[in-house]
C-alpha cells in the first residue's frame, strides 16, 4: 500500500497540475480514495457525494505529483554542493 498522506487539501477552485489525475481516470473515486488513504480513511469520507469524492480523488492526486516534482527538484538542486567534477559520480551512488 502507498505511504499515507496527511496534510490538507483546498476543496474549492481547480489549481492543480494539468493531467496529474489522467492515470485514473474511469476509476471509481471512492475506490481510488480507499486505494490511496486505506480502508478507514475512505470510510471517513463516505458522508462525500460522488463528484466531492472525485473532487477529492483529484486534488490528493494532484498534490502527491506536485510533491513528488517538488523531491525530484530538490534533490537534483542539492547536486549543486558537490564540485562539478564529481556530479556524475555522486548522482550514481546517491540516485541509483
Amino acid at each position: 500500500m502507498s505511504s499515507r498522506w496527511t496534510g490538507a487539501l483546498p476543496i474549492g477552485e481547480d489549481e492543480g497540475v494539468a493531467g496529474a489525475g489522467d492515470t485514473t481516470m474511469g476509476e471509481d473515486p471512492r475506490s481510488r480514495l480507499r486505494q490511496e488513504l486505506g480502508d478507514e480513511a475512505a470510510e471517513a469520507l463516505a458522508p462525500l457525494s460522488d463528484a466531492e469524492a472525485e473532487r477529492f480523488a483529484t486534488l490528493l492526486a494532484e498534490a502527491r505529483e506536485r510533491e513528488s516534482a517538488a523531491l525530484r527538484d530538490a534533490a537534483e538542486a542539492s547536486l549543486s554542493f558537490v564540485p562539478r567534477f564529481a556530479r556524475g559520480t555522486v548522482k550514481k551512488i546517491v540516485f541509483g
